[in-house]
């Protein structure tokens, strides 16, 4: 079975049929058990951050749609200016699909967190999974992904330690708000990647699309020289 075939990128659709089974199965004990093991010390440790987390909390759980959106129009408008026109056209599938992960979190059903600590958000829906992690993780990872196309190559690794990071900070700040249990972020970690590797699978056939249409890339900076 090659690694990369024609139509479908056999590695990333591996991965993603993997993750899709793991979701699943993380759904079922979520609806299952209130928290898994390590939730309360996971999040107690977070809540001991206290104010000086608060600024980042703030605007990770406050921006949260301005951050998604700024991320999005950076990697699509950069895939846009070089003409990759089917990295384009994968950035809006992943974004047309992150609504649907919404609509499995009622399957789950799992209740927020709840204690002698100050919950800083409103939400009424299941804990898991955290729907602002997932968000977070579908746009991040398409930062990840393309960011050896955007970037010169000097500046990848700086790039996408800092969508990691982002990722790892939406996760926390959610904790901190007391909305969210350790294991409804990792587990958003899951789902949201099994949607995005599903979609990525599907790069060389927007690569022998683009083919097909005649579409002549430009190069990142490095590769002009």
């Amino acid at each position: 079975m090659p690694r990369v075939g024609r139509w479908i990128d056999v590695r990333y659709a591996l991965t993603a049929a993997g993750l899709a089974c793991a979701s699943v199965v993380l759904g079922v004990l979520a609806s299952e058990h209130d928290t898994f093991p390590g939730d309360r010390a996971a999040n107690a440790t977070v809540r001991e951050l206290g104010g000086t987390f608060e600024p980042v909390a703030y605007t990770f759980n406050e921006l949260d749609g301005f951050i998604a959106v700024g991320v999005v129009a950076m990697v699509g408008g950069g895939l846009l200016m070089q003409r990759r026109l089917g990295g384009v056209a994968l950035v809006a599938a992943v974004v047309a699909l992150r609504p649907v992960l919404n609509l499995l979190k009622p399957l789950v059903d799992r209740p927020r967190p709840t204690g002698d600590f100050p919950v800083l958000d409103v939400v009424y829906d299941s804990s898991f999974p955290s729907g602002h992690t997932m968000t977070a993780v579908t746009v991040f990872a398409l930062l990840f992904v393309f960011a050896g196309e955007l970037f010169p190559r000097r500046v990848v690794y700086v790039v996408r330690v800092a969508a990691v990071a982002g990722i790892a900070l939406m996760a926390t700040s959610r904790m901190w708000a007391g909305v969210h249990w350790f294991s409804d972020t990792w587990g958003a970690v899951v789902w949201g990647l099994a949607m995005v590797f599903a979609v990525l699978a599907l790069q060389p056939a927007c690569g022998e699309l683009e083919r097909w249409l005649g579409v002549r890339r430009r190069p990142v900076a490095d590769e002009a020289g």
